[in-house]
């Protein structure tokens, strides 16, 4: 590093300058590929995928007392609201207000258990609507 350094030292004022330009830039470019390649693409394959991965995930944890449309089972109203957030991640537009909302529903039950039913009869609407959208587009075998 220190060999490199002194090169850069030794350098004209103008190419001082473009060799930190053109860092400059290198870092800008590996900055902005690196958050494209993290973020999540949103689109019907990825919400499928991630929807089929949070069957298994969810058939391997135990029984719970909510239930879920979309899902087709009953957990706990945690293991259910990190799904729905990991489907919230990937989802299209079509489907992403409501599977965010049953998101936020299912924590809600989690976190204040009095409020489960409350919580549950304002996202009927929105579960139906991601449960027939979801069993329009993905097919699970």
């Amino acid at each position: 590093m220190d060999k490199l350094w002194q090169k850069y030292e030794q350098l004209d004022d103008r190419r001082q300058s473009l060799a930190a330009a053109g860092a400059a830039v290198l870092c800008t470019l590996i900055l902005l590929g690196g958050f494209l390649v993290a973020t999540p693409a949103r689109s019907v394959a990825a919400y499928c995928r991630v929807y089929k991965e949070e069957l298994i995930r969810l058939a391997q944890l135990p029984d719970g007392a909510y239930g879920s449309g979309v899902f087709h089972d009953s957990k706990s109203a945690a293991a259910l609201a990190e799904s729905f957030d990991r489907l919230s991640s990937v989802a299209p537009d079509g489907v992403q207000p409501d599977v965010q909302a049953l998101a936020s529903i299912y924590r809600t039950m989690d976190r204040d258990p009095a409020r489960a039913m409350l919580a549950s009869l304002s996202g009927v609407s929105v579960e139906q609507h991601a449960k027939d959208w979801t069993e329009h587009n993905c097919v699970v075998r």
